[in-house]
């Protein structure tokens, strides 16, 4: 339930400032569910400390008081009882401590040494697993021939854009078809609102985009997607189980913006600035952390020299040997390669 539907009991000061909290939340975002997602923090929180017993619009100052164990322990029961990550935790607890420094600066708390004695919890890089370019194919081509399966145009061509514009969930979700340009025979571009409320300007291909129109098959709306973020999630559930993915790969719909991500890496030679325009991050240390890339093939200086490879090998076998290495290679590594063929073949 959103902050608007509880209903307050003549004045509270103390709603009127949680609702003024939430809504500067929502103004500098420029999102309703940013402004969703801090209201659940708080109301978990308050929910928590009053025992379940009050809701928002019916918060005393007497409520409010922080004992010193009181965060510490709401820290140990987002972790034990909830089950949350540390990630999660620290977020949650963010949103907290800054609407009590809003509540200390208007007189309403006076001691916030509880938010000391609660250490933010350490947290794990990004583990969600990054796919190849045919696993994604792969996908696509399942949801279009599932029996029965419903909507099935609509998740084959939402896989195949999120993989070809690196494009969030939320915006791809959030596209209309008024959202496209035409630019000239060959590209159309694509005004799409990210993260952040970031605008973000990019182009597909028009021979890709002609497909999308048989989207308008599907739906009678402006939107692009029509399809709820559960259908997407139940989705990724049969994707995952019928591609048998180990579970430890941690393989979710984001994984395929890393792994469109990952293909502008390495089609521009390992270009970071290429891939960073691509994803749109404005820190190159979160982009690293998209890149489906390992440190385990890389050799030392020394290493390297020992046993080092020629060059130009590829230009001394032979034919046939030539082609035999190139069939050895991986999807993507041939994807790749017919790209540049295919560059090079435009030039002539």
């Amino acid at each position: 339930m959103l902050a608007e539907n509880v209903v307050k009991i003549g004045q509270n000061e103390i709603y009127d400032q949680i609702e003024l909290f939430l809504e500067k939340k929502k103004m500098k975002s420029g999102s309703e569910k940013t402004k969703e997602a801090y209201y659940i923090d708080i109301r978990d929180f308050f929910r928590y400390l009053t025992k379940g017993q009050k809701d928002l619009g019916f918060l005393s100052i007497e409520d409010i008081q922080l004992g010193l164990d009181d965060i510490v322990n709401y820290q140990l029961y987002l972790k034990h009882q909830k089950g949350l990550i540390n990630k999660s935790i620290n977020r949650k607890l963010s949103t907290i401590s800054q609407l009590y420094a809003r509540f200390q600066m208007r007189g309403m708390v006076k001691d916030l040494s509880a938010f000391d004695e609660a250490d933010r919890l350490k947290e794990g890089k990004n583990h969600h697993g990054v796919l190849t370019v045919n696993e994604v194919f792969q996908m696509a081509d399942l949801v279009l021939n599932q029996k029965r399966g419903r909507k099935r145009l609509t998740k084959y061509y939402l896989l195949l854009l999120a993989l070809d514009s690196c494009l969030r969930k939320s915006a791809l979700l959030n596209l209309t078809w008024d959202d496209f340009l035409i630019i000239n025979n060959d590209e159309v571009e694509i005004r799409a609102i990210d993260k952040g409320n970031e605008e973000r300007n990019l182009r597909i291909s028009r021979e890709f985009y002609e497909e999308l129109q048989q989207l308008k098959n599907e739906s009678s709306t402006n939107k692009v997607f029509n399809i709820s973020e559960t259908s997407i999630q139940e989705m990724m559930n049969y994707l995952n189980k019928k591609m048998n993915f180990e579970k430890k790969r941690n393989i979710v719909f984001h994984s395929i913006r890393k792994c469109g991500v990952t293909f502008q890496y390495r089609i521009s030679g390992g270009d970071l600035l290429h891939a960073r325009k691509a994803s749109g991050h404005k820190s190159l240390a979160n982009l690293q952390l998209y890149l489906g890339e390992t440190d385990l093939n890389v050799l030392g200086a020394v290493s390297s020299t020992k046993n080092k490879l020629d060059d130009e090998l590829f230009m001394k076998v032979s034919h046939e040997e030539l082609i035999e290495g190139i069939k050895k290679l991986n999807k993507d590594q041939i994807l790749l390669l017919n790209i540049k063929l295919n560059e090079i073949r435009s030039k002539q």
